[in-house]
């Protein structure tokens, strides 16, 4: 039996908008636990769309969440 594994996007751009949240909400493997994004009106409003936790920091976000994976979808620049 596998377990459903617990994923945070971190960065909510176009990506993230557009692939990854329909994405995970499709997935019969993984499901949402949180999302995070240095813009705070963009964070609650996809917090608020898929129901679950916004952080505007990510070590926040790993410390409350604990999630199994990241899903990084930030600009190249920003993810080094």
């Amino acid at each position: 039996m596998n377990a459903i594994k617990r994923a945070a996007v971190v960065g909510l751009g176009g990506q993230a908008r557009k692939g990854h949240l329909p994405g995970l909400a499709e997935c019969r493997l993984a499901e949402l636990a949180a999302v995070c994004d240095v813009d705070p009106g963009q964070t609650a409003a996809q917090a608020e769309r898929w129901q679950v936790p916004g952080f505007t920091d990510l070590k926040d976000l790993l410390q409350e969440v604990r999630p199994d994976f990241v899903i990084a979808a930030v600009p190249h620049h920003a993810g080094r």
